[in-house]
């Protein structure tokens, strides 16, 4: 028998469906455990999720949650109107729409979609090449420039070609686009055409890591947190290190023994009257994780320095129902020894502007008369020091005078 026939004979073509289609039971399965862990269903029969999963599923804690973070991602279709036949359809690949949705700033389904169109289609998706959709598509090689000349002048032969010393490339700039450039021409009689030239990458120096816990709130900022929580302090920073000047009762994070304390990862909070909240990267689980604790009773209000990113959705919700103030000037973190030791310099800077929000339990935001008096000199204030619409306005005195706006 032919050798290549004999081969092609042990191949099945099912196979070449990089994700097959899942079950319904599949889905039903991981929607399941989110809830289950979401809603703490266990613990009606278990102490804790631990024996819960070792002893009804045979699994570790850190498998748990695997399916439970996978059921999560699986519930965008109903808010999205996502058909079911185009959903990930293994762990793998919901795990990555979660990853890359947390490091994008968006939804699992925008994510999602953009990965689909990406790879062309939903069975043909690779969950760690995922974040490629995301990256700029590689910029083409400069063409030569050309000009066109007169009758009295040799044409420039395309190959020879080189740009004019007249019109260098750009020594530096920040933008990856193609940008159309002029071209003089060397005599007046000479055409001129417009030719895409690839800018030059530079590298940004000294910015700070989002994943990294080692860039502390600056001494200026801190002073004006600090008088913030007046006399009775700050009872719980999440996100601290022995290095940070954040004086609380309670610290989660690195420890002065050199132990690791997740907050994310504990059930329950320390009883707080006031949380700082300066956290290096996951805003989308230290937002959810406080909305949580919020709800519990364990924390009664937040008072947080967070990225100006409005178009990530947890920074849509916290602008849209917290007190803000949009800062200044440039935050410039103070860096740990470690973090010095890998990339000389004492601070660092992120290329996102920062804004301090302060969030309540309490609808009447009893500290929002100190919250403005403190922070009202380094920062703008939406209806304090920023202009407030004269829409507001009409709107408040017709709802006084009972009569309609003009």
């Amino acid at each position: 028998m032919d050798p290549l026939l004999a081969e092609e004979n042990l191949i099945d073509k099912r196979w070449f469906v990089i994700n097959p289609d899942a079950p319904e039971s599949f889905f039903n399965t991981m929607i399941a455990m989110y809830r289950i862990m979401d809603k703490k269903l266990y613990k009606s029969q278990f102490s804790n999720l631990q024996d819960y999963l070792a002893q009804r599923w045979n699994l570790s804690e850190p498998q748990g949650r695997n399916f439970g973070h996978a059921g999560r991602v699986l519930t965008f279709p109903q808010e999205a109107g996502i058909e079911r036949d185009v959903l990930p359809t293994n762990v793998s690949l919901l795990l990555a729409v979660k990853k890359v949705s947390e490091k994008e700033g968006r939804t699992y389904a925008e994510t999602w979609t953009k990965v689909v169109k990406y790879f062309g289609g939903r069975c043909n998706v690779v969950a760690s090449d995922m974040e490629k959709a995301f990256k700029e598509d590689p910029l083409p090689p400069p063409p030569a420039v050309t000009l066109t000349k007169t009758a009295t002048a040799p044409a420039t032969p395309p190959s020879s070609a080189t740009p004019s010393p007249t019109c260098p490339v750009p020594s530096s700039t920040y933008s990856l686009r193609p940008r159309k450039v002029r071209v003089e021409a060397p005599n007046s009689n000479d055409q001129v055409e417009d030719v895409n030239l690839r800018p030059l990458k530079v590298r940004r120096k000294n910015i700070a890591p989002s994943t990294e816990s080692e860039y502390n709130t600056p001494a200026w900022l801190y002073a004006k947190i600090k008088a913030f929580a007046g006399p009775n302090g700050i009872d719980l920073d999440p996100c601290w290190n022995p290095e940070s000047l954040v004086e609380a009762t309670q610290c989660y994070g690195i420890q002065r023994d050199g132990s690791f304390i997740d907050a994310l990862q504990l059930e329950d909070w320390h009883k707080s009257d006031l949380v700082y909240v300066n956290s290096p990267s996951q805003h989308v689980q230290f937002w959810e994780k406080i909305q949580l604790e919020l709800d519990k009773g364990n924390i009664q209000r937040v008072i947080t320095l967070s990225p100006m990113r409005p178009y990530a959705s947890w920074c849509g919700r916290l602008i849209g129902n917290a007190m803000i103030g949009m800062l200044k000037k440039r935050v410039l973190f103070d860096k740990t020894k470690a973090a010095q030791q890998r990339n000389p310099g004492s601070t660092c800077g992120t290329i996102f502007s920062r804004f301090v929000a302060y969030v309540d339990s309490d609808e009447t935001y009893p500290m929002a008369s100190k919250f403005v008096e403190v922070f009202q000199d380094v920062a703008f204030i939406p209806n304090v020091n920023m202009r407030s619409h004269r829409v507001v306005e009409v709107a408040c005195k017709s709802t006084q005078t009972g009569s309609e706006p003009e």
